[in-house]
């Protein structure tokens, strides 16, 4: 069966048609549609395009290390949506890769915007396992900055194990920027009988049945 359907002002009766991922697209185009888990945004040349966000956002994640990780998702797309992201749909995405190094640690992941993102809401979260394929072990979002402050937004996720993979994405809601990432790892430890401890501290712990 055939609908009336085309971009405004030239639609026809016509039947959908489902592109290809790489096609030229055009959003108000109801009679030529992007593939299921894609959308129609601008490529590498600024074309719209049938675009699969997270298959590209998880082809070019980065290794990240221990310490600071530059980071820009101006040339990034939408297609991962973390669960506290404020977007909808979700801003641009960043994939970062990560072994873990310690025997047994929280992982802490902190993200700072940078030169004209500074202030820019960014969103961060940790996925257990290589990109795409995870389960999500937090997420937080940075909220509104009051003018002229830094974006901070930190989160982190425990207990996690030498050689665990994990995949942590940044999100710019608010279309793309620079930033920082700092990946810092907190030993878990079990403290002895009477030793001294903090009560509520996920790193130190007293050992079971005290």
């Amino acid at each position: 069966s055939t609908q009336c359907l085309g971009a405004e002002g030239a639609s026809t009766c016509a039947t959908v048609q489902t592109l290809a991922l790489g096609d030229p697209c055009d959003p108000d185009d109801g009679a030529h549609v992007c593939p299921p888990s894609s959308q129609c945004e601008p490529g590498a040349t600024g074309a719209l395009t049938c675009i699969d966000g997270a298959a590209d956002t998880c082809a070019n994640a980065v290794t990240a290390a221990l310490g600071h990780n530059e980071g820009d998702t101006s040339a990034s797309f939408p297609g991962i949506r973390a669960s506290c992201s404020p977007g909808n749909p979700p801003g641009p995405v960043e994939a970062f890769t990560y072994t873990v190094q310690g025997a047994s640690v929280k992982l802490v992941a902190e993200v700072r915007g940078a030169f004209t993102a500074a202030a820019d809401p960014f969103v961060v979260s940790i996925d257990g396992g290589v990109c795409g394929a995870g389960t999500e072990l937090a997420c937080d979002d940075a909220g509104v900055s009051p003018p002229g402050e830094q974006t901070d937004v930190t989160t982190s996720a425990l207990p996690l194990f030498a050689d665990d993979t994990v995949t942590i994405f940044v999100e710019s809601p608010d279309g793309g920027g620079r930033f920082d990432l700092e990946l810092t790892e907190i030993p878990i430890v079990t403290l002895a009988p009477g030793d001294a401890c903090t009560v509520g501290s996920d790193t130190a712990r007293c050992p079971q049945n005290t």
